[in-house]
């Protein structure tokens, strides 16, 4: 599984052949996007689209005068991602190394911030899940649920819907880039290509075009941005503007 290869020296190992470089293309914070979709809740939206989700929720429940390099923006990812996923305030305690009370305060002060998670993703989930143990993602692909419907069922569940529509952008992407660029590396919310040193430009658009992919929520359109990164390694990647 190439995500467990951690940050750091061992990823400059991995290089594309001589004479091009590597082009990655990365979704943008895609499920904590697809989970504000589908939580009809427009600060929790507001905050996805913006592009920096983790600050505007940190400052939403921590306040003002904290940057990425505080221990609250740590904290903060850990609250999205966790509850988010139906995360109780002791798994979120242990996942972000603090105190029961302060876990639990967060949490309480995200969902008041945030109504749509409980009222409408979560009740969406549950409600698919009692009715006909079945989800389905933004494609359409069904998982079906053979468990006993209880608290670790709801939990999967609303992982499963974000997890597996991000995993299929990624998959469709793919299939259209490998016509035109060799893909090196396939990391479930996103890809890394082999471009020519002399067409990144070109390759930087064919990525960008593999990735516009339009699914519906609530038939409302959406799509999923990507961040575009180049280096002559994995270690070295750097995003640059498009």
């Amino acid at each position: 599984n190439l995500q467990n290869v951690k940050r750091g020296p061992a990823r400059s190992f991995f290089v594309p052949e001589k004479g091009h470089l590597m082009v990655g293309g990365d979704q943008r914070q895609a499920e904590s996007r697809l989970v504000a979709y589908y939580s009809k809740d427009e600060n929790y939206i507001k905050a996805a689209e913006s592009g920096y989700i983790h600050l505007n929720v940190m400052k939403d429940v921590f306040g003002e005068g904290f940057t990425k390099e505080s221990k609250e923006y740590t904290i903060t990812k850990n609250l999205n991602h966790g509850t988010n996923y139906g995360l109780g305030p002791w798994g979120f305690a242990r996942l972000a190394n603090i105190p029961f009370s302060e876990a639990k305060e967060k949490q309480e002060i995200f969902y008041g911030k945030y109504p749509g998670i409980k009222k409408n993703y979560y009740a969406y989930v549950q409600d698919c899940l009692k009715k006909t143990r079945t989800l389905y993602n933004v494609f359409g692909r069904r998982q079906i649920f053979f468990s006993r419907i209880d608290e670790d069922a709801f939990r999967k569940g609303y992982a499963f819907i974000p997890q597996s529509s991000s995993g299929d952008i990624t998959k469709k992407a793919l299939k259209k880039i490998c016509k035109h660029y060799r893909v090196l590396l396939d990391l479930h919310d996103g890809l890394i290509i082999s471009v020519p040193e002399k067409e990144v430009k070109y390759g930087v658009e064919a990525l960008i075009e593999a990735f516009d992919i339009p699914f519906k929520i609530w038939d409302v359109e959406r799509r999923i941005p990507i961040e575009i990164s180049v280096g002559e390694n994995w270690e070295n990647l750097k995003e640059v503007k498009v």
